[in-house]
């Protein structure tokens, strides 16, 4: 378990790096093509490096917002939080913020640079068609991939790749 931690961790690294790595060496051929390659290459060093830095800290909130995820009220979705703190409690994890995306599909996410900094959210239509067992399966594949570091790997990606486009 502790190895494929490490090496979702270093692969986190070797993603940031070889995205502020591409962008520079695109920045150095726009800013050849220009006439000027140094200058293009330290603007894109910076725009990498502010843009890694950012999705590092900010790919959580990003992707929560892009789905249009908002917090579950503690009273209208009590079974769903019980469900997660209790999943919480025997996988012995902080318990995640918990979201509710309004949305017939069927679907879960789990996003987050950390166990202490994750979030999962669900769809409304996964809670209308699922009863607690089969619902309990799914938030428990959701908070594996927050325990192995997974959320911190694919987030990023997500977040980079977007922000490219």
């Amino acid at each position: 378990m502790n190895d494929l931690i490490a090496s979702n961790k270093r692969r986190t690294l070797f993603l940031m790096f070889g995205f502020v790595l591409v962008l520079v060496l695109v920045g150095l051929a726009v800013g050849t093509l220009m006439g000027n390659g140094v200058s293009g290459t330290i603007i894109a060093l910076v725009i990498s490096s502010v843009m890694a830095i950012t999705s590092y800290w900010k790919s959580d909130k990003i992707a929560l917002a892009v789905s249009r995820a908002v917090p579950a009220d503690v009273n209208e979705y009590r079974r769903l939080h019980n469900l997660v703190e209790g999943l919480c409690i025997a996988g012995g994890l902080p318990k995640p913020q918990v979201y509710i995306i309004h949305d017939d599909a069927p679907n879960a996410f789990a996003t987050g640079r950390n166990p202490k900094n994750a979030a999962i959210a669900i769809t409304t239509g996964l809670l209308n068609q699922m009863n607690r067992v089969e619902l309990e399966g799914v938030v428990a594949h959701e908070l594996s991939h927050i325990k192995n570091y997974d959320i911190l790997v694919s987030t990023l990606a997500v977040t980079l790749v977007g922000s490219i486009a």
